[in-house]
């Protein structure tokens, strides 16, 4: 159809296009996580938040993207944002029950501070010695519990505190 153009009668035009479509790339650590093709226009839609690994020492938290980007009108690139910190462990210190004496959080790396030897009362029949921790770790690499033994002394009550209720005691060599 040349321009101008007169219409003689009723007629229907249909008009063909294509959309420019536009590259939508998301990275972390300069690899690709995700991409995908938009319409000119069309709405940004992120990908779920990455994650990235923690080591033994750092761990990682998802921050944000690049850009803040909502509508697409030309090819785009996203680049992650990461919080990277310093791994802290639970240390924690109980009795020979199981009970807690003393739990504190300690970054990756940190000299373990031992808390004071704790004392178990005597009974009738016992008595207990502090023998030391059953870990012996001193930097802080994971969570770390550190359980309390005791050296165990039997009391030997002597001859005349017993209740003999009549009964005489003899000493055999």
């Amino acid at each position: 159809i040349e321009s101008p153009y007169t219409f003689e009668e009723d007629t229907t035009i249909t008009v063909k296009y294509t959309a420019n479509m536009y590259s939508v790339k998301f990275y972390v650590d300069d690899k690709l996580y995700e991409e995908y093709l938009a319409m000119y226009g069309s709405s940004v839609i992120y990908p779920v938040d990455p994650t990235k690994l923690s080591s033994e020492s750092i761990e990682y938290e998802f921050i944000s993207w690049d850009k803040d980007v909502s509508i697409v009108k030309e090819d785009l690139e996203f680049h992650a944002f990461f919080l990277e910190s310093t791994r802290s462990y639970t240390i924690t210190f109980v009795d020979d029950l199981g009970n807690t004496i003393l739990s504190y959080k300690l970054e990756h790396g940190a000299t373990i501070e031992y808390p004071e030897d704790p004392v178990k009362a005597a009974t009738n029949e016992f008595t207990y010695e502090f023998a030391g921790w059953d870990n012996d770790a001193t930097v802080c690499t994971q969570d770390e519990v550190f359980k309390a033994t005791f050296t165990i002394t039997i009391v030997i009550a002597p001859i005349s505190k017993l209740k003999n209720n009549g009964v005489k005691y003899v000493n055999i060599i």
